[in-house]
């Protein structure tokens, strides 16, 4: 079996319905979309919990030590946006709707939840997600091994989320 990079993710569907190709790897709501039209998942990779980073925050370091209050109140900011994300359905329904243009409800209700399997409430780097990165990069780069995953993320301003007992506070049991 080959591997073919299509381009865009919406192309993938098109493709897999023309008979082009045998299989897509796709997110939601596009894996819906092909559910709809009778494909079906070969495998659900979030569900199996594999730690790796995939959305990340990046700002340069000299950036982040001098506007290091300014991160910090983005990251309370960010936090609560999880919050919200995550406890209010109907309202994030209602912001996702209004910025991607989709007014079917159940197609913007599928592919939060599946978001909402990602998320990590602590907003918490897993230093495996990053090891598994890096041990994939080496395949083609070997000095990815020579590094250190801790060179790769900067945990203070979660840490602070954390210790400062923010989270606690925001989350109450369910954290």
């Amino acid at each position: 079996m080959n591997y073919v990079r299509l381009g865009s993710i919406g192309q993938g569907i098109p493709a897999l319905k023309a008979g082009t190709i045998d299989a897509v790897t796709t997110s939601a709501p596009h894996d819906l979309f092909a559910q709809r039209l009778g494909f079906k998942v070969i495998l659900d990779i979030t569900a199996l919990k594999i730690p790796f980073a995939s959305t990340v925050l990046l700002s340069a370091r000299n950036t982040v030590d001098r506007k290091q209050a300014d991160l910090a109140k983005f990251m309370r900011a960010y936090a609560e946006a999880i919050h919200y994300f995550l406890t209010n359905a109907e309202g994030t329904n209602q912001i996702v709707a209004k910025y991607t243009k989709v007014e079917d409800r159940d197609v913007n209700a599928y592919a939060i939840d599946s978001e909402s399997k990602a998320v990590e409430r602590t907003l918490q780097i897993d230093p495996k997600g990053v090891e598994l990165i890096l041990a994939l990069i080496n395949k083609s780069m070997p000095q990815a091994q020579l590094v250190k995953t801790e060179e790769f993320y900067d945990p203070r301003f979660t840490n602070e989320l954390r210790d400062s007992g923010f989270l606690k506070r925001l989350w109450g049991e369910k954290l």
